[in-house]
């Protein structure tokens, strides 16, 4: 009895043993694949959703760029200055820009003569709402504006305005500028300003024109991710730190100085006797990347944490979110917990059986063993035997079945989504390649109505928002068009696109530029929501004349190279507003002659915004330097040769907008 009963000891012995073995590599097989895989989806999606955002503040800020810069350029235009033109252009952006939520047009303090002439100092725009009191004006008790409404104001603290950074940074810097976040009571909003200065001649600014921008929409926006329990978005200017406020009844923003949260952390962990890290190496490293992930300790509670962060690169901006590194790692702590428990109750129940099953779970063991072994290598699908029954070993296999198809559904889920995107490309790829034959490349029609006409297009995305047309008329004469959407990418393509067919369609009806801009122009304003609009240029050149009609719409000025290499600048008057704005615009033609071998030149404004890494422009100057110098024999070599020179100024640049040139000349 005593010999089997130490027979019968060892054997569970045994069993205890080469169980524990089994399952021990099937814990760690299924571990390491299954932290691999969960922590790579787990940066991927914080990854993606501070990508996301930073996308959609990038979108929301060029378009009010867009808005007061086209604004700067109207109010520069007017000559002389009136209050009635500065309203106008007030009431036009905020009508048509809800998202700004207040608008001002200052002169500067030694613009005395403006001032007078033009009538007023400071107009201040700014919506109603029921916690908005303007700066200069309180609404009496009984007095409700509705909520949205706006009002046109003079403003009269102007002492506050010039001492603003708002007034003063865009004219010590000579350039846009966009001010750092800032709390304002009155509305109870985060707020940023968009300040550009008006130059009426150069090196000489008359005015400074803003946008105030709530930053409310930004919170909305957080909201709607998922970034867990532990979650802590953050926005993060060159010289602070803004958290959320902590309850919804405290909505003031926490604005930490980044040199103040440096010495705090340093603190922090100095107290807790914690190992010291460099915190100022940390933020060196927000402040250099675009975008990534930060793996530190956080010094107030010792938890390792992550920071996922994307840059916002037109104001140098950082969108990030703290994430605790065990709700990162938690689906793997879970899983693992799963297999663990699973397997100790598998192992515990092992040691009830008597020698007689010894046998039947050994092989099973051995099986699962080389399954496990399978998962490891990624095969989901190798057989497993199917086992009836009610104990351990039947239960074992199920959870093992159970997580190798939830491992290989997840697997399956990347493998798709890695599909839709490399579709999404290939889509994009076919959009770049209709959007390239909607535009011509045989111009051999004009050179049989004796007329060297060419034009090229280099979109800054897969596809573009400018677009260009050519085509010889009934009556022989030649219709010529160039375009510029606001925006690039899908949206500004299709619209391009739509404007393009209108355009072509009314020209065709009778020939004239400012009929064809007239008819086009509501047709664009109707539903359009997204808010695009259309600076254009086109026109039809008359061979027997030897004279070409044209019409602008807020397009970049056409330019004249003569037979003798000197280059005139066109300027077109009425001719200021794009396509899309306002449906009530009245286009009108202008004349222009073209001398024997002279070339027309037009052109979008991508070539003269083109930046190299230093951030200088190629600029009008340097695109008459270079058409003056261009060859002349064909305008196909003239319009390589532009384009060269711009690609040779960038210096390797990343390109920011699409460039288009259209240049002709009669062939004598």
């Amino acid at each position: 009895m005593i010999h089997r009963y130490s027979l019968f000891t060892y054997l569970l012995l045994i069993i205890l043993l080469s169980s524990s073995i089994v399952l021990g590599i099937v814990i760690f097989g299924n571990q390491n694949l299954t932290g691999t895989i969960l922590r790579d989806h787990e940066v991927e999606k914080f990854k993606l959703m501070t990508q996301a955002a930073s996308d959609e503040i990038e979108i929301r800020l060029t378009n009010i760029e867009e808005v007061i810069r086209r604004n700067s350029s109207l109010f520069r235009d007017q000559d002389p200055h009136s209050r009635e033109e500065a309203i106008k252009i007030l009431e036009q952006s905020m009508s048509n820009f809800p998202s700004i939520f207040a608008m001002e047009i200052i002169f500067t303090e030694t613009e005395a003569e403006q001032i007078e002439e033009a009538g007023y100092t400071a107009l201040y725009a700014y919506r109603h709402s029921s916690e908005l009191l303007t700066p200069d004006k309180k609404e009496s008790e009984g007095e409700a504006k509705d909520p949205g409404s706006f009002e046109i104001v003079d403003r009269t603290d102007l002492d506050a305005d010039y001492s603003s950074e708002w007034y003063n940074k865009p004219i010590i810097l000579g350039e846009p500028i966009w001010t750092s976040p800032y709390y304002d009571p009155q509305i109870n909003v985060l707020m940023i300003t968009y300040s550009v200065p008006v130059y009426d001649r150069p090196d000489h600014i008359e005015a400074v024109l803003t946008a105030d921008v709530s930053l409310e929409w930004l919170d909305q926006l957080i909201d709607t991710f998922d970034i867990g329990k532990t979650g802590e978005p953050v926005l993060i200017t060159p010289d602070q730190i803004i958290f959320r406020s902590e309850t919804e009844s405290e909505r003031e923003p926490d604005l930490v100085n980044i040199s103040d949260a440096i010495a705090d952390f340093e603190s922090a962990a100095q107290t807790k006797n914690q190992k010291k890290e460099k915190y100022s190496n940390l933020f060196d490293l927000l402040k250099g990347g675009k975008s990534g992930e930060i793996r530190f300790t956080n010094p107030y509670d010792g938890e390792k944490t992550f920071f996922y962060f994307a840059t916002l690169p037109k104001i140098s901006w950082k969108l990030g979110c703290f994430v605790l590194e065990k709700e990162v790692f938690s689906p793997v702590r879970r899983i693992t917990n799963m297999i663990v428990i699973t397997g100790l109750v598998g192992v515990l129940l092992l040691l009830l059986p008597s020698f007689l099953i010894a046998r039947s779970v050994a092989r099973p063991l051995s099986v699962l063993s080389g399954a496990a072994r399978n998962v490891a290598h990624g095969d989901f699908d190798a057989p497993l035997p199917i086992i009836k029954g009610k104990g351990e070993i039947p239960q074992l296999f199920s959870a093992f079945d159970s997580m190798r198809g939830d491992l290989k559904r997840y697997v399956d889920d990347i493998a798709k989504s890695a599909a839709k995107e490399a579709n999404m490309h290939s889509q994009l790829q076919i959009a770049h390649s209709i959007q390239q034959g909607m535009v011509p490349k045989n111009f051999e029609s004009a050179r049989e109505a004796r007329l060297d006409i060419f034009a090229q297009m280099t979109p800054a995305q897969e596809i573009g928002g400018d677009l260009y047309d050519y085509q010889v008329l009934d009556d022989g004469r030649i219709y010529f068009g160039l375009g510029d959407v606001s925006g690039k990418g899908v949206p500004a393509s299709l619209f391009m696109a739509m404007g393009k067919t209108l355009i072509r369609s009314a020209i065709q009806r009778d020939g004239n530029p400012a009929h064809a801009l007239n008819w086009v122009n509501p047709q664009l304003c109707s539903g359009n929501d997204a808010g695009l609009f259309i600076t254009a240029l086109c026109g039809v050149y008359d061979t027997k004349k030897h004279e070409i009609t044209v019409c602008c719409a807020g397009h970049n000025p056409p330019f004249i190279r003569h037979a003798d290499g000197t280059v005139q600048r066109i300027d077109i008057a009425n001719g200021k507003f794009p396509l899309a704005i306002m449906d009530d615009v009245d286009y009108e033609n202008y004349t222009i002659p073209l001398p024997p071998g002279s070339v027309f030149f037009i052109y979008s404004d991508g070539v003269t915004d083109a930046a190299n890494p230093a951030g200088e422009y190629f600029g009008e100057e340097n695109l008459k330097k270079y058409l003056g110098l261009a060859p002349d024999s064909s305008t196909e070599a003239l319009v390589e040769s532009m384009m060269t020179e711009v690609r040779t100024f960038a210096n390797g640049a990343k390109q920011s907008d699409d460039i288009t040139i259209l240049a002709f000349k009669e062939i004598a």
